[in-house]
């Protein structure tokens, strides 16, 4: 990894980190109320039977059970096309790590969910939110993955909008239908940038070093 590139993960890492720790600070107080109760407002003000269907498919595509799928074919066509088995276990490490820390946080401070207005039924704590951390972390490291063989600027550029657009309705639908605070959502984003830049940062190497990276 060139010296600049690793001085900007840490730098995002970072950044990502702090952000995290203010809204979970400002959450765990109830200091984002206000905020989040705006932004809730404006999203079901939307509402709409086709873009609640719309948004059920996003928060389907967000679901753990869709991204270990999706995961698993990513995984065998990587290994098929050429045995990247590095690539395959950064992508693992990262959706695994995610769950554990998700689960751990939750149980930490156990915020309630929304109740005042849902479109859908969902169980467990609502800080942070599970779709978005698992979109973020799966989505986020594929796309790190697929850009290393698209080759031409204008392919990278539409694909990273293309992911980026996936990973923010993912959020979104989950506070469309009501599941989440905005809070849970940024705050998933933002501690699943932590956890790919510390996977980058820290995994990658030791694959590299037992020269399971490929060139």
């Amino acid at each position: 990894m060139e010296r600049k590139q690793k001085q900007s993960l840490t730098t995002i890492s970072y950044l990502s980190l702090l952000g995290f720790l203010v809204i979970g600070i400002f959450v765990y107080i109830d200091r984002l109320n206000t905020f989040d109760f705006f932004i809730i407002g404006v999203i079901q003000g939307w509402e709409s039977p086709v873009l609640t269907s719309i948004m059920t498919i996003f928060s389907f595509i967000g679901s753990y059970q869709t991204i270990v799928i999706v995961s698993l074919i990513v995984a065998v066509l990587l290994y098929v096309k050429g045995k990247h088995t590095s690539q395959i276990i950064l992508l693992f490490v990262t959706i695994i790590s995610t769950a554990i820390v998700n689960q751990i946080l939750k149980f930490a401070i156990q915020r309630e969910r929304p109740s005042f207005y849902r479109l859908a039924e969902a169980t467990g704590y609502s800080f942070p939110s599970g779709h978005s951390m698992g979109a973020f972390a799966a989505y986020g490291m594929m796309t790190l993955i697929l850009l290393k063989y698209i080759h031409s600027r204008r392919g990278q550029v539409l694909t990273l909008i293309a992911s980026s657009l996936l990973i923010l309705f993912v959020g979104m639908s989950r506070i469309y239908l009501g599941v989440h605070f905005p809070s849970d959502v940024i705050g998933g984003y933002l501690l699943s940038l932590f956890l790919i830049t510390i996977i980058l940062l820290e995994i990658q190497p030791i694959l590299k070093r037992s020269r399971m990276i490929e060139h």
